[in-house]
């Protein structure tokens, strides 16, 4: 949520220092999502299908660095990609509330009936 809360403020950013300084901590922010995402997908997948799910998890890294400069080749305004790159992540908040507890997490919680 901070990470797409920071980017749609860039949208709307008129001086550089500020500019820098959102984009700094949005950064700081981004690196709590990959290691979140990581955990994620290695408790949401089974032993024998973690392996390649992180593998396939890593590779979402680059290839959305490959569709950010396609789109900012399409768009060519900063405020513009700010914009459209920042959109989908506040949309993806949804995702909260539809992705199951882990088997793990319900365990150690004490819901073992769950």
């Amino acid at each position: 949520a901070t990470v797409g809360c920071l980017g749609l403020a860039l949208h709307f950013v008129r001086r550089l220092i500020v500019f820098l300084s959102l984009r700094f901590i949005q950064a700081i922010f981004v690196q709590g999502v990959y290691v979140t995402s990581w955990t994620l997908v290695a408790e949401l997948f089974p032993a024998r299908w973690r392996c390649r799910a992180l593998v396939a998890a890593g590779m979402a890294r680059p290839l959305g660095v490959a569709l950010g400069a396609l789109l900012a080749l399409m768009v060519q305004h900063w405020r513009a990609i700010q914009l459209a790159l920042s959109l989908p992540l506040l949309i993806s908040l949804v995702y909260c509330w539809m992705v199951p507890e882990s088997l793990r997490w319900l365990l150690t919680r004490g819901k073992t009936r769950r």
